[in-house]
């Protein structure tokens, strides 16, 4: 099939998708949790360290060894949320699993530059996640991660989706730098492209939603799939699409909009409302994350 056809219906079915794809706002990593990833039991976790003031800077930096991460920003939340569960391996039962979860298996704390928060200094929220050698072989740990605001993020997981809705500030996302074994990413943020993103998976399609006010150098390659960048907003200059590789000049910006997978499509729309606009990911992560 020619790639012209090929990336027009690519593209017609991703228009498609919010109306016949989940509702507006679904979290779909939430649904495969709950439904299909033989959820074991919460882990609590505990937010230490001072908190940030009212109005600070605030970024994320979450590192999960084995596992889902979905980090959102919520307007709905006065403070963050962090939620662990454990997921059972595909070939484990329930007598087989630890009765009890080791203290540190998932921790959560604020670090803020020069000692005490203040409104004029940024705080990180650090949460890591290790299971030890009691659980099972393919056992991991799901988190989500719910901020009211989110000025930068770092995300490194292996062998799990990554899930990243309403973020701004710098992004960086690694995936199987481990294990070798990564996940899919899907990032989608209203707030328009001022500081550098980087998806990065060793394995997994990759999918991004980004706002028509931004400008960036997009640079996507793929080992194994295609790379695809489209958008009815803005110009594109210095365009070079390949089967595997994408390189183009969004609105003339220089911010760099890296993507690269070890193995999977990647595909980035530029939409109004990008946060809201539902991909055909959902549905199909119900079966696969």
């Amino acid at each position: 099939m020619p790639n012209r056809i090929r990336s027009s219906i690519t593209a017609a079915f991703l228009l498609l998708a919010p109306v016949s794809f989940g509702p507006i706002g679904c979290t779909h990593t939430d649904i495969a949790t709950t439904a299909f990833l033989r959820e074991q039991r919460p882990i609590p976790v505990e937010i230490t360290g001072d908190a940030p003031a009212l109005g600070a800077p605030v970024a994320v930096d979450v590192h999960n060894h084995m596992g889902s991460v979905i980090v959102e920003v919520d307007d709905r939340v006065d403070a963050p949320e962090v939620t662990a569960h454990l997921i059972r391996g595909k070939d484990s039962d329930n007598e087989s699993m630890p009765r009890e979860d080791a203290p540190g298996t998932v921790t959560a704390g604020y670090e803020t530059a020069g000692g005490n928060a203040s409104a004029l200094k940024a705080t990180t929220l650090r949460i890591a996640a290790r299971l030890d050698g009691a659980y099972p072989r393919g056992s991991s740990v799901a988190l989500h991660v719910r901020v009211p605001r989110c000025d930068g993020l770092s995300v490194t997981n292996n062998e799990g989706a990554v899930v990243i809705i309403g973020t701004k500030g710098a992004v960086t996302v690694q995936s199987g730098v481990e294990t070798g074994i990564g996940g899919r990413i899907e990032y989608r943020s209203s707030q328009p492209l001022r500081d550098p993103v980087a998806l990065i998976t060793a394995s997994g399609r990759i999918t991004a939603v980004i706002d028509p006010e931004g400008a960036g150098q997009i640079e996507l390659d793929t080992e194994e799939g295609q790379a695809f960048f489209g958008s009815q907003y803005g110009s594109l200059t210095e365009v070079r699409p390949g089967l595997r590789s994408y390189r183009g000049t969004w609105n003339g910006g220089k911010t760099p909009f890296v993507a690269r997978s070890g193995g999977g499509d990647i595909t980035v729309f530029v939409k109004p409302d990008a946060e809201q606009y539902s991909t055909a990911d959902d549905l199909m992560a119900v079966f696969r994350d």
